[in-house]
């Protein structure tokens, strides 16, 4: 037989929906740091996205999945939000990320020359292609 949780339980867990809720409307950038789990997948979604002020930039810095990329690329191209910076995809590396369709600038943190030159270029032409 499954317990319920108990009534302070219930309180505590409504006080931090709400909190949440308050930081998506309000919140002028979002960072995101959690595991990718059963709870945390897809946490992120049309839902939260439409409660963001379209000033917002949502930055994951955790796990691919964790925010809708659907969602996510939606609110981007109908300007819901102003910018999203990810350091991870659902499935690494990305292949044919419809994220190109914005301006990119890759993140490398490799020590070796050639690396950081291929990034440089990838930026500027990234740079170009936006303006």
């Amino acid at each position: 037989m499954t317990r319920l949780p108990s009534a302070g339980k219930l309180k505590s867990w409504a006080s931090k929906l709400r909190q949440a809720r308050k930081n998506f409307k309000e919140a002028d950038y979002i960072t995101v740091h959690v595991p990718k789990n059963e709870q945390t997948l897809n946490m992120i979604n049309t839902e939260q996205i439409k409660m963001m002020k379209p000033t917002v930039r949502l930055v994951n810095c955790a796990r691919g999945g964790i925010i809708n990329e659907d969602a996510l690329y939606a609110a981007l191209a109908e300007k819901r939000i102003a910018g999203a910076a990810l350091d991870v995809f659902p499935k690494e590396p990305p292949e044919n990320t419809k994220f190109k369709d914005f301006a990119n600038w890759p993140c490398y943190a490799s020590p070796r020359r050639k690396h950081r030159k291929s990034a440089n270029r990838g930026s500027g032409r990234s740079c170009f292609k936006f303006l």
